[in-house]
């Protein structure tokens, strides 16, 4: 499974939090036990349940960051395996069977710095329940002393080290005709003439993905909907954007998609990547307004500062059971 982020609404998840069971082993529970979710971070993982993630320019490998702590996971029903041994990392997946020999791999990014003047505004937020509103900084001294401009350093030095490791891989596979999956939480429409200066070369996620040398398909989120219609072309290499629902909330958008649901393909036996298309879920049992947190007296407020969560923050909102759109 191809998990494009955004894994736990609205501020992330602790180590030690039940959602790991209520948010994803209770609800994927119709799939093989052992089933890998090769994962990314979004900008609602990076929430204020473990803001050392967030917070920490020189961990670039995100090793404070709950959800790479928890990689290897399998959850106790379902037996789901999370995969994220690094906010960047790389996978070469070994094919069994008639696919054996063939050379597949999946590339994972943290590009949350294309978002990180909206996503530190919560982060540093230094209320006991932050109620400012996006793009309002809280620039005070919280508990870690983290500002908007730590914030924002730790998720560029993240983004550095995305676009060297996929120039690496997409290099490395030209010359071996491995079939790519890339995956981050942002579509490419975001990444249009985006990236970084490496040494003395200037690098840009765009111009790599759509290099016509090398086999590759790309899976972005951040939009909650599921389409290959509303991305920006990467050359002859397919791409989707894969948002969903997510309990909480769906996007149109201006062509008049609202699909939701999952990407399925199918593996040839030399590796490449075929059949790409939508199972759709229906709207009815996937988009529900936006949940807020409640507080004892029925008021809304929005993000918990705790390192776990109180209480559920769908439980009073009324809206139905929202495992359907997890």
């Amino acid at each position: 499974v191809i998990n494009a982020g955004d894994s736990f609404y609205p501020a992330g998840v602790a180590v030690d939090s039940p959602e790991w069971e209520s948010y994803w082993g209770d609800v994927y529970h119709g799939l093989p036990p052992d089933t890998p979710w090769y994962s990314v971070y979004g900008n609602h993982d990076y929430g204020q349940f473990n803001r050392i993630c967030a917070c920490s320019p020189e961990d670039l490998q995100g090793r404070h960051c709950a959800q790479v702590q928890k990689h290897g996971y399998r959850t106790k029903k379902s037996r789901q395996r999370w995969h994220l041994p690094s906010v960047n990392y790389y996978k070469e997946i070994a094919l069994p069977g008639m696919w054996k020999g063939a050379s597949f791999e999946i590339v994972a990014l943290d590009l949350n710095y294309l978002d990180s003047h909206v996503q530190c505004t919560w982060i540093g937020c230094t209320a006991t329940r932050c109620d400012g509103k996006d793009g309002h900084p809280h620039d005070g001294d919280n508990e870690l002393g983290c500002k908007m401009e730590k914030c924002q350093e730790t998720m560029h030095n993240r983004g550095v080290e995305a676009i060297k490791l996929l120039w690496a891989r997409v290099q490395k596979a030209e010359k071996t005709g491995t079939q790519l999956i890339v995956v981050s939480h942002y579509p490419t429409d975001y990444l249009k003439n985006t990236g970084f200066k490496v040494g003395n070369t200037w690098l840009h996620f765009d111009q790599i993905l759509s290099r016509p040398s090398v086999r590759l398909v790309y899976f972005g989120a951040h939009r909650h909907t599921t389409d290959n219609k509303t991305v920006m072309p990467i050359g002859r290499n397919p791409t989707w954007v894969v948002g969903g629902g997510g309990g909480w909330s769906c996007d149109g958008n201006t062509l008049g998609i609202e699909n939701q649901g999952v990407v399925v393909g199918e593996i040839q036996t030399d590796g490449g990547v075929a059949n790409l298309r939508v199972l759709n879920v229906p709207k009815s049992k996937c988009c529900f307004p936006n949940p807020r947190h409640y507080d004892d007296h029925g008021h809304p407020v929005t993000y918990l500062r705790d390192a776990h969560l109180v209480h559920n923050p769908f439980e009073k909102h009324g809206k139905g059971d929202t495992k359907h759109g997890r």
